[in-house]
């Protein structure tokens, strides 16, 4: 542990934990014979985005701290939610990517699962997983 200094460990570990999120949200969608699988995609890639968001706050904060929210008397930490995260990372309101954070889910088609592992393939909001998986992170 290396104190308030920033901890790679808790970094590293949002963003596998992210990238699993991703993984097991496509592969849920995928899934036809699954009840329930478009909230269930839908509450993965929000906790994908989440936890990829705190890493990325901790990375540029270096603080631990940067990811909660400040102590109450006699209740438990809590770290920040999505909505929090994008606000920290997009302060602007007006900004075009903040403006269409409604809380809803957007219209998502099929999307393949990779053949192997490392693979790069696109999820719904554009992005692509191969730097995050070969553990490139800025």
């Amino acid at each position: 542990m290396t104190g308030h200094r920033g901890n790679p460990g808790l970094r590293g570990r949002l963003l596998n934990k992210s990238v699993d999120a991703y993984v097991l949200a496509i592969e849920t969608f995928n899934r036809l014979s699954a009840k329930y699988r478009v909230e269930a995609f839908c509450y993965l890639v929000c906790n994908a985005w989440e936890r990829l968001l705190k890493g990325k706050i901790l990375d540029d904060t270096r603080k631990r701290s940067s990811i909660y929210f400040p102590k109450v008397r006699k209740q438990q930490h809590r770290t920040l939610a999505l909505r929090d995260c994008i606000k920290r990372m997009l302060p602007n309101e007006k900004d075009p990517i903040r403006a269409h954070q409604t809380g809803r889910p957007s219209v998502c088609k099929r999307l393949p699962i990779p053949a192997e592992k490392g693979t790069s393939f696109t999820v719904p909001m554009g992005a692509t997983l191969a730097p995050y998986r070969s553990g490139e992170f800025s």
